[in-house]
C-alpha cells in the first residue's frame, strides 16, 4: 500500500505479521520503521514517524540561510563549501563570479543539516574581499562558521 500524507510518500509492504514502513520525506530524507499486527497499526506507526520527520525537519539548521546571515553585508569573493553526509555535495563559487553563478551557489546551498551534536556534516572556506575569511569550526559534532582575520605582522618581519 502506497500514500501520501502532508507530502510525505508512506509505503506499507505486509511480510508475515509485520509490517515494513518505509516515509520519504518531501526533502528526499527516507525513515523505515515497523508494525506488528494489522494495518490500522502500520497506517498510525506512519502517522507517528512522520511527525517525529518533521520535528527533526525544524530542528535542522537550512545551509543557505546560516550562509546569507553569518556574510552579512561582507563581500564574498569566493567558496568552497562541502556537505558530507549520506552522500557528499560540494558548492564552489569561483572567483569573479558572475550574478547568475552566485545564485546557482545559493541554490546549491539550498539543503538541511544537523549543525548540532554528533559528526560534522559542513566543511568549507568562505573568502572576503577584504582580506578576511571564514572556516567551519567543530566541537563534538557541534559545527558553525568562524571569521578569521589576518594576524597583525609582528615587527620583526617589517
Amino acid at each position: 500500500m502506497t500514500y501520501i500524507q502532508d507530502g510525505y510518500t508512506v509505503e506499507i509492504t505486509s511480510r508475515k505479521s509485520e509490517f515494513d514502513i518505509c516515509v520519504t520525506a518531501p526533502d528526499g530524507d527516507v525513515w523505515r520503521t515497523y508494525a506488528q499486527w494489522d494495518m490500522n497499526e502500520a497506517v498510525a506507526a506512519a502517522a507517528r514517524t512522520i511527525e517525529a520527520m518533521k520535528q527533526d525537519f525544524a530542528r535542522k539548521t537550512h545551509a543557505q540561510t546560516e550562509f546569507l546571515a553569518f556574510i552579512g553585508d561582507r563581500a564574498v569573493q569566493c567558496a568552497d563549501i562541502t556537505h558530507r553526509f549520506k552522500t557528499e555535495r560540494i558548492c564552489q563559487l569561483r572567483q569573479h563570479y558572475t550574478k547568475a553563478e552566485y545564485n546557482t551557489f545559493l541554490q546549491s546551498l539550498d539543503f538541511r543539516y544537523d549543525a548540532g551534536y554528533g559528526s560534522q556534516e559542513l566543511y568549507g572556506t568562505i573568502w572576503f574581499t577584504d582580506g578576511t575569511w571564514a572556516i567551519r569550526g567543530e566541537y563534538d559534532g557541534s559545527e558553525w562558521w568562524q571569521l578569521c582575520n589576518r594576524p597583525a605582522i609582528p615587527q620583526e618581519l617589517i
